[in-house]
């Protein structure tokens, strides 16, 4: 007997592909009918929510701070993608190591793993006290279940915290 969530995704997924259709100039149009909580709703009474406000292109005078301001706004609200760009942008015009950090953090937020490890990876390069970077490229690790360096680069961050802690 298949479990319940698993006949939901499959209705869901053969209802995308039945009610999905390509025009011949190349755009995709829906018919029939959508799933809803209630159950199956015909197309043209579905509710569609509002698309979400975005900000568009990072303005090209803003400064470093200002962008990474911006990236981190974006990032509290989700906006991945967006929060990258911003986060790009900023590190065009100045690389540090906690900008690599936030920017790998974003990566690993959204599974992009390999592109985390080399942002987290280039902070370290930059700094390499960077005791975030080191426990986060441990995440990495640890999400590719390489647990032994993930054991080790989370022992370099703790051993980093607690030699800046010592040191005050």
């Amino acid at each position: 007997m298949a479990n319940p969530r698993e006949l939901a995704l499959v209705v869901v997924i053969v209802t995308l592909f039945i009610g999905c259709a390509f025009s011949q100039s190349g755009t995709m149009s829906f018919h029939g009918i959508v799933l809803g909580a209630n159950g199956a709703i015909p197309l043209d009474q579905a509710e569609v929510a509002p698309p979400v406000d975005t900000i568009g292109l990072a303005p090209p005078d803003a400064t470093a701070e200002q962008l990474e301001t911006t990236a981190d706004e974006l990032r509290a609200r989700k906006a991945y993608l967006e929060s990258m760009d911003y986060f790009r942008a900023a590190l065009a015009k100045q690389p540090s190591a906690q900008l690599l950090n936030k920017m790998g953090i974003v990566e690993l937020e959204t599974f992009r793993l390999n592109d985390a490890k080399k942002s987290f990876e280039r902070a370290i390069k930059l700094n390499k006290e960077q005791s975030d970077a080191l426990n986060n490229l441990g995440v990495v690790y640890y999400e590719m279940k390489k647990y032994g360096k993930a054991i080790k680069y989370y022992g370099a961050a703790m051993n980093t915290s607690w030699h800046a802690c010592t040191q005050k």
